[in-house]
C-alpha cells in the first residue's frame, strides 16, 4: 500500500473563489497564489500543517538567507515552485505514508508492538478508559480513518500531543507534551496561501545563525534516517529540526480489506523530549519574563499560552507590540513583518490578520 504526502490529496484548502477541496504537497505550491487559506477539521491540526508546510518551504527553496530574497519572493507571482518539486523529487520516498523502512514522521522500528485504536491518533475521540459522553466510540465499534485523515492527525500528534502515560515500547511510560501544547502558536495570514507562508517565513540561512543559531545540519525529519522506537532526549538541530519535532514514536496500521488506503490502528510511544528554552528556539511564539528592576536573579522566560476564560485581546499587548524587551518578547515572526515594513518592501497600509491557535 501506499500513499504520497506529495501526490496525495489530503490537505484542505479554500481557494479566492470559496470553494473548498484537497491537494497534495505538489499541487499546493503549485497554486498558493490560487488559495485563500487552508483550513482542517481542528484549530490545532490546521496550525500543525502550517508549520509542517513552512519546513517544506524552508528546505526546498534553501533560505529566504535575507531581506532581499525575501522580497523577490513577496514581489513575485507565484512561489517558486521548481525549487520545490525538485526538492521533493529528491525525497519522495520520504513522504510515503506507508513505506516499509521510513514511512513519514514515523518509527518503524514499533511494528512489534501491537497496534491499538486509531482513535488515539485523534485528540477529541474517546480511546481506553475515557468516557464516551460527547463521543460514542467504542472497542468493539473501531474507528477508521483514511489514509488523508491519519496523515492530518499524524502531523498533529507530533505537534499538539498532550502527553502523559504512554503505552511504552519497552519500560518508559511516561511522555513530554509536544511543543505546541506549550505556547499559543501565532500565524499571520495575508490573502493568499502564498503571502500567508511568505508571512510566516523568517529568513532561514543556517550558516550564518537564522533564523537563531542553528547548527549546520539542521533538517527536517523526513531527510534523516527514521528514530529508534525508545524514547530520547536532545536540543534541536535548528528551526526545521523544531518545526517537524518527533515527539511521539508512532506506527500507523494500514487496513487490508479496503480498497482505499486507511488505517484502523496505531501504535504511539513516548518519543524525543525537546531541551531547549523555548524563548530562544520557537519563533511563533509570545514569551514574558516576571523579573522586575529590584530582581537580581534572572527569571525564566514563559511562552503565552490560551486561558479557557481569558480572550486573546487580553494579550494583544504581549503579541503586538515591542514596547518592553526585558519583560515582552513578541513573536519572531510579527518581528519579521515589521522589518519588511520598514525595509519599504510590504506597505504600512496592508491589512494582515493573526491568527492564534491552541
Amino acid at each position: 500500500m501506499r500513499f504520497r504526502l506529495d501526490e496525495e490529496r489530503w490537505l484542505p484548502v479554500v481557494d479566492r473563489e470559496g470553494a473548498a477541496f484537497h491537494v497534495g504537497l505538489r499541487e499546493l505550491f503549485e497554486r498558493a497564489h490560487e488559495l485563500r487559506w487552508l483550513d482542517a477539521e481542528s484549530p490545532p491540526v490546521t496550525a500543525a500543517l502550517h508549520r509542517l508546510l513552512l519546513a517544506v518551504l524552508h528546505a526546498g527553496i534553501e533560505g529566504p538567507r535575507d531581506w532581499r530574497a525575501w522580497r523577490e519572493l513577496w514581489q513575485a507571482d507565484e512561489l517558486p515552485s521548481g525549487a520545490i518539486q525538485s526538492y521533493l523529487d529528491k525525497y519522495a520516498g520520504a513522504f510515503d505514508l506507508f513505506d516499509e523502512r521510513r514511512p513519514f514522521l514515523q518509527c518503524p522500528g514499533l511494528s512489534e508492538l501491537e497496534p491499538r485504536s486509531a482513535a488515539q491518533l485523534v485528540h477529541f475521540r474517546s480511546v481506553g478508559n475515557n468516557g464516551t459522553l460527547f463521543d460514542h466510540t467504542t472497542a468493539d465499534r473501531p474507528l477508521r480513518l483514511s489514509a488523508a485523515e491519519a496523515a492530518r492527525w499524524l502531523v498533529t500528534v507530533q505537534c499538539y500531543d498532550p502527553g502523559g502515560l504512554k503505552t511504552p515500547y519497552r519500560t518508559v511510560k511516561k511522555s513530554a507534551a509536544g511543543p505546541g501544547n506549550r505556547f499559543a502558536t501565532v500565524l499571520v495570514e495575508g490573502r493568499t496561501l502564498k503571502e500567508t507562508l511568505l508571512l510566516n517565513a523568517c529568513d532561514y540561512d543556517p550558516e550564518h545563525g537564522l533564523p537563531w543559531d542553528s547548527a549546520h545540519d539542521d533538517r527536517p525529519a523526513w531527510e534523516a534516517e527514521p528514530p529508534g522506537p525508545e524514547p530520547a532526549e536532545r536540543h534541536a538541530h535548528g528551526w526545521l529540526d523544531l518545526l517537524t519535532w518527533p515527539a511521539r514514536r508512532v506506527l500507523l496500521h494500514p487496513v487490508d480489506d479496503d480498497p482505499e488506503p486507511a488505517v484502523d490502528g496505531v501504535v504511539v510511544t513516548p518519543g524525543t523530549t525537546l531541551n531547549d528554552e523555548l524563548h530562544r528556539t520557537e519563533l511563533m511564539a509570545a514569551f514574558t519574563n516576571p523579573a522586575t528592576k529590584t530582581s537580581k536573579k534572572a527569571q525564566p522566560w514563559s511562552p503565552v499560552r490560551l486561558h479557557e476564560l481569558r480572550g486573546i485581546w487580553r494579550h494583544a499587548r504581549k503579541f503586538l507590540l515591542a514596547e518592553d524587551p526585558q519583560r515582552h518578547q513578541r513573536p519572531m515572526v510579527l518581528e519579521h513583518v515589521a522589518d519588511q515594513v520598514e525595509r519599504g518592501t510590504v506597505s504600512p497600509s496592508e491589512v494582515f490578520t493573526i491568527r492564534v491557535f491552541g
